[in-house]
């Protein structure tokens, strides 16, 4: 689990302020102040684990941009396309069964834990796909950095 350093301080200063309660024989404040360190954990524990699943419903049928080669067998690197038309941040290891070049334009057929299954999309049926916005990727690439 990833915690920031906000986080951390205030678990840190509880555990300690629980300690010197409990060493000062004031037992009911060590409780409660362990308590409050404890809920602050995990609610802090449940916000990661809620944001590090990403919705299947979202990216299952969406348009991807492979950045790195995909072979049968070999995980390759791809960036989905958001609603909007434009290249996500996120870069996401993907699985095909067959070979997608670096550039070509594919599509998200299912998510097995973290690894996208994608397929290549036919270049002739969709122009836009074909077309890429090197600045658009470029940019976003610097954006990241």
């Amino acid at each position: 689990m990833r915690f920031g350093p906000g986080t951390i301080t205030i678990l840190v200063l509880i555990a300690l302020t629980t300690t010197v309660f409990y060493i000062s024989g004031l037992r009911y404040f060590a409780i409660i102040s362990g308590a409050a360190g404890a809920g602050v954990f995990g609610v802090k524990s449940m916000e990661i684990i809620r944001v590090s699943h990403p919705e299947k419903r979202q990216l299952v049928g969406r348009k991807c941009y492979v950045v790195k080669r995909v072979e049968k067998g070999r995980m390759g690197i791809v960036r989905v396309y958001g609603q909007n038309g434009r290249l996500e941040p996120e870069l996401w290891s993907a699985e095909s069964r067959q070979t997608i070049a670096e550039g070509q334009t594919a599509e998200v057929m299912e998510i097995r834990s973290i690894v996208l299954l994608i397929k290549p999309v036919d270049p002739n049926a969709d122009s836009e796909s074909k077309n890429i916005n090197a600045r658009q990727l470029e940019g976003s690439f610097a954006a990241s950095r």
